[in-house]
């Protein structure tokens, strides 16, 4: 265990679902109060999520967070809520869109793209559509997924990220999008050191950007990838006064695991 220390962020950037947020949508105690007073000391408060702009906004707004940037769909989309205006919009060819949705439909998956804010279905037999997006998902039998993954993988299609989320998902993205290149736009958009920067996640996907910060700080209830990865692991209900030790550096300390 290192010694205690002060740390003082330029930015904050935060995962959304399980570090802000609880599985049923809401706040942890006192986290939105504590996001408030580092704004309000001069700290620039963004948040990073695998969420579509328009959900996590609303889910945002709902629990009395107020970002000034939002990186969605894992930093694929960077918006400036305040004046709604598009910082960053990485988004799949739509020859690769076209080529995909045919391996995936062929793999009798289902097909949802997003660009930017609009959602579309995708349906079997229909011609896949040769426009570009900013993600797509895919979801069918474990079994098919698996096969749809590897058969991706094998045609290396040209600047396409490919994830499995789950047994049953994929998840399509421009291979630039991922929340560690995210946190170093967000980064040089305010003007920040990445040694000023604090990131707060609790997912694995979140692993890049709490490496990429100068502090990594993990959320979480046991002992996990992402609690051994990061500088500091908190619980829920701690992460409130941790917050609240960078306040206008108030004396309060941190234990920085090493």
């Amino acid at each position: 265990m290192a010694p205690a220390f002060a740390f003082r962020p330029e930015l904050l950037v935060c995962d959304l679902d399980g570090t802000l947020v609880d599985a049923q949508g809401k706040a942890f105690p006192g986290v939105a109060e504590a996001v408030e007073a580092l704004q309000a000391s001069g700290v620039v408060f963004a948040v990073c999520t695998g969420r579509p702009y328009l959900l996590a906004r609303r889910l945002l707004r709902r629990v009395g967070f107020s970002p000034s940037l939002v990186a969605c769909y894992h930093g694929a989309l960077v918006v400036d809520p305040i004046s709604r205006s598009c910082l960053r919009h990485l988004r799949i060819s739509a020859d690769v869109v076209g080529e995909s949705v045919s391996l995936l439909h062929e793999s009798s998956l289902w097909v949802t793209r997003y660009d930017g804010v609009r959602r579309e279905e995708l349906r079997a037999g229909e011609e896949p559509p040769r426009q570009p997006a900013t993600r797509l998902i895919a979801r069918g039998e474990p079994g098919a997924v698996e096969l749809a993954l590897s058969q991706l993988r094998c045609l290396a299609l040209p600047h396409l990220r490919v994830m499995r989320c789950s047994a049953q998902s994929l998840d399509l993205l421009h291979e630039r999008a991922g929340k560690g290149p995210a946190l170093a736009f967000l980064a040089e958009h305010c003007g920040a050191a990445l040694s000023r920067v604090l990131a707060v996640g609790d997912d694995e996907s979140d692993l890049p950007m709490l490496r990429a910060a100068g502090l990594g700080v993990a959320v979480a209830y046991t002992e996990t990838p992402i609690t051994r990865a990061a500088n500091v692991a908190v619980m829920p209900d701690a992460l409130a006064e941790l917050l609240l030790s960078a306040v206008c550096g108030r004396g309060h300390k941190i234990a920085k695991r090493v």
